[in-house]
């Protein structure tokens, strides 16, 4: 279709909206997370938005694609799960250091 048509139609203006909806809403919600923090959020959009896109006709439905878009999202998940343990664990392990030398200033 975008072969075959010229210049700015309604599917332009609704994907400029939608842009403009969805770089707004991160600012004032995303704000307070981490630059990482938000691009995992809009990593697990994608496969509501696969769902989304097959149920109004822009994509045709298959498995095999939906599977992989599951996966990649539970990949990101996984991801982001042990990125975070690890840095709980190293946090928890330089809160032991501090409180060790103070053992020795109090004898």
């Amino acid at each position: 279709r975008c072969v075959t048509s010229r210049g700015w139609d309604v599917y332009t203006w609704l994907a400029v909206v939608a842009d403009l909806s969805n770089a707004i809403s991160s600012a004032l919600v995303f704000r307070q997370l981490s630059a990482v923090a938000k691009y995992v959020c809009r990593a697990t959009t994608a496969a509501p938005m696969y769902i989304f896109y097959c149920a109004v006709g822009r994509a045709s439905w298959n498995l095999q694609t939906f599977t992989i878009v599951v996966y990649l999202c539970a990949q990101v998940g996984v991801y982001t799960f042990q990125r975070n343990k690890a840095t709980a664990s190293k946090a928890v392990e330089a809160e032991w250091v501090q409180h060790y030398g103070a053992q020795d200033k109090m004898r």
